[in-house]
């Protein structure tokens, strides 16, 4: 029996506590994990956070920063990249080391001593969830606030930094209590939380009361002895305080800036360049103010980016502000205080909702309305192939061969030749607004599951789709899978007091006459599912609302007989994991394997092989949250909302190749794909048993025969076609079926032959 979850931490302090998230998965650091390889990684995504140091601007994009010098502001030059494993919410300097979090559990501390040689130091790991923190003189200060089962917990944790390589937490101080996410400033041997002012000098690891500001502020920046706040209900009030002495810090000068109409006063960030002090409203006021005479300053000048910003940092004569909802980064010449001016605005990667791969493609869906293509042949280097912009927000998306198939709030499908993913071209498209769901196209059916039902459109022909039936489902639908010739749909009833979902078998044999065959009703409300053979797992929430996205326990369905599926059981998964996405599948199951979408967890992973007796079995922790998960043989290819996606190989399957126990027959996608001058098509069997595999050309003619009702034994099997018929002539260029038959089961996938 293993040991389950040994994880080798080097250069991390990790504070232990119990948060009742889970039975059985540690908390870890982000990067960390057990019997999951990381294979690849393409970590583009949002720039939400920057910091700055000397000349040099410090700014992430997804999962990697990027450090760029403006020695010479008209020709800035990128000095370094390092990929990070921590989504960077937050970045600030304390001394040469960058401090980043993700605002939940990990803080990452980078040395960056030589900006041009960036270097992991060490991590820090906290059990309760991270709700502020500032830094100065070697020590971080880190508020914690936390809800679990209805009881809140807080706390205020000293972290020595001084050697970033081995931090040292040490135990909690004193309640602390206050907000829950308190605005917070360090410096000076001070240390502010809100307007609550503490002595951090004497004993860093036990902050003594010394009162409170002298005014409230929103926001405060302690530098080179001084400290400058903003406040006010618009966020224009500005002030400048001295910190020297032992007591509270004394206010020096203050004035008034103007503001944006749709102002806030919620201050986003602050950052000292020179004697000229830059800050950031939410609602897009960039602000430049003098504070060289820190008795009279003169009125801060205000620039409206107009867009809802995130954080803000200054190099000699530029500011740069990362923006909340387009994802980008904006310069502003700041060379005149007095005349702050906007010169670009630079954009890159959107948030990740969900992925699907196809061959050696991978279709990642990057928020709002577009999907972006990468070639993932190699895994260890994804490369960005092509992007599709749709119009509109999505809901689903498939892919297969030169297709790709989408659900969004204006069309039901939409079709997208990509053979060039360069230039994707859309060939037609079907259905009304507000018809989102969830899509899966098999055998050139798509079947997109709406609040209403399962509608099947026919796609034989991507230039002229039509719809061939439609199955109405009882309650609104919240996820569903096919296989062979069922959809299992899971449906939600938000109407009662205590929801239950409604698990739905429908017919698709006859795709112009869908129907219900059976129904069971199951406790809560139904997140995601997935389905693999005889059994099908459904991830259950038990009464957290429409809105929520994740889920607590996973319900096991058999669904040997369709027409009876029975709950045969269920198993915990950690508090608040599995997402259920709105284009992101939450769970994937092959080979004996549940994989889980574990959002802040990352990918939870659990032995279903023997489903009486499921086990954990390994995890990975991604940066952020993952969003969505996709399956290909011996690859898991894992979303992650604001750190790119991950390419994951699961070790309990053993090198690979071998499957170290059995799974459910699957017909992998062919590969290479296209292909030329052949292709290798691997299976696997759930136990052994006569099997064929055909190919057939697209007018459903026989070509080849690969295995003709041989007894084949369990587990993975691979045979190559080299394009020649039976006779060994060679066929011609274009479409292809191949078809896999073994006991009651079948599948068909496509392949394109091409000279």
């Amino acid at each position: 029996m293993r040991t389950p979850f040994r994880v080798q931490l080097m250069s991390t302090a990790i504070l232990c506590l119990l948060t009742g998230a889970a039975a059985g998965f540690p908390l870890a650091p982000n990067g960390e994990a057990d019997q999951m390889t990381l294979l690849g990684r393409w970590s583009e995504g949002a720039c939400h956070s920057v910091a700055a140091v000397g000349d040099v601007l410090i700014f992430n994009h997804g999962g990697q920063l990027e450090f760029r010098d403006y020695a010479d502001p008209a020709a800035p030059v990128v000095i370094s990249l390092l990929e990070v494993p921590t989504y960077p919410a937050v970045m600030f300097l304390v001394g040469t080391t960058l401090v980043v979090s993700d605002q939940y559990h990990d803080i990452l501390l980078v040395d960056v001593s030589d900006p041009a040689t960036p270097a992991i130091a060490g991590s820090v790991v906290l059990a309760e969830r991270i709700a502020s923190l500032a830094g100065a003189d070697g020590w971080l200060y880190v508020k914690t606030s936390q809800y679990v089962a209805g009881v809140h917990t807080e706390g205020l944790y000293p972290v020595d930094i001084s050697d970033p390589a081995a931090p040292v937490v040490h135990a909690a101080a004193a309640a602390y209590f206050g907000s829950s996410h308190p605005r917070m400033a360090a410096g000076s041997g001070r240390l502010v939380m809100d307007d609550a002012v503490y002595d951090v000098l004497a004993d860093p690891r036990h902050p003594a009361s010394l009162g409170n500001m002298p005014v409230s502020v929103t926001r405060l920046l302690i530098e080179n002895g001084m400290a400058y706040g903003v406040g006010g209900s618009n966020g224009n009030l500005f002030y400048i305080f001295d910190m020297g002495g032992s007591g509270v810090p004394a206010l020096r000068g203050s004035a008034v800036a103007p503001y944006t109409p749709n102002a806030w006063g919620q201050t986003m960030g602050l950052d000292l360049q020179g004697t000229d002090l830059v800050a950031a409203d939410y609602a897009g006021a960039i602000y430049t103010w003098d504070v060289s005479d820190p008795d009279n300053p003169p009125a801060p000048a205000m620039y409206d980016c107009q867009q809802d910003v995130k954080s803000i940092a200054a190099v000699p004569a530029r500011a740069f502000v990362s923006l909340q909802n387009d994802h980008g980064l904006i310069e502003v010449d700041i060379s005149d205080p007095s005349l702050p001016l906007q010169v670009t605005t630079e954009q890159f990667g959107k948030p990740l909702y969900g992925v699907v791969v196809d061959s050696n493609r991978a279709y990642v869906y990057a928020h709002d309305d577009t999907i972006d293509i990468l070639d993932v042949t190699d895994p260890a280097a994804p490369v960005k192939i092509g992007r599709v912009d749709t119009g509109d927000e999505i809901w689903g998306f498939d892919a297969r061969g030169d297709y790709l198939f989408v659900n969004n709030d204006t069309y039901r499908v939409m079709v997208y030749d990509v053979s060039n993913p360069a230039a994707a071209v859309l060939t037609d498209r079907f259905g009304s607004e507000d018809e989102d769901g969830k899509l899966f196209e098999e055998n050139d059916l798509i079947y997109v599951g709406t609040d209403d039902g399962v509608t099947v459109v026919d796609a034989h022909d991507p230039y002229d789709i039509f719809q061939r039936g439609f199955c109405a489902t009882p309650f609104p639908l919240r996820d569903f899978s096919v296989q062979g010739r069922y959809a299992y749909v899971a449906t939600t009833n938000y109407s009662l007091p205590e929801e239950h979902s409604d698990f739905v078998v429908i017919d698709i044999g006859n795709p112009d006459a869908p129907a219900i065959i059976s129904q069971l009703t199951v406790p809560g409300a139904i997140k995601s599912i997935a389905v693999d053979g005889r059994w099908a797992y459904a991830a259950v929430d038990s009464g957290a609302g429409y809105f929520e996205v994740s889920a607590s326990t996973v319900k096991i369905i058999d669904v040997g007989d369709p027409y009876n599926p029975t709950l045969r059981g269920a198993f915990p998964a950690p508090l608040g994991s599995i997402r259920s996405g709105q284009s992101g599948k939450g769970l994937a199951v092959a080979q004996g394997y549940l994989y889980a979408a574990g959002n802040h967890l990352g990918v939870l992973v659990y032995d279903v092989s023997d489903p009486a007796d499921v086990r954990e079995s390994g995890y990975f922790n991604t940066g952020d949250r993952s969003s969505g998960l996709a399956l290909a043989i011996d690859r898991l290819f894992v979303s992650d909302f604001d750190d790119g996606l991950y390419i994951l190989r699961n070790d309990g399957l053993g090198p690979a190749g071998v499957t170290p126990h059995a799974g459910t027959l699957r017909l992998a996608q062919n590969y290479p794909n296209p292909f030329n001058p052949q292709t290798a098509i691997a299976f696997e069997l759930q136990t052994a048993d006569a099997a064929s595999l055909c190919i057939f050309d697209v007018a459903g003619r026989l070509v080849k025969t690969l295995v003709d009702g041989a007894k084949l034994g369990q587990g993975r099997h691979e045979m190559v076609w080299n394009g020649c018929d039976d006779a060994g002539r060679q066929c011609a260029s274009g479409t292809y079926f191949y078809r896999l038959e073994a006991g009651a089961y079948s599948e068909t996938k496509r392949m394109t032959f091409v000279k």
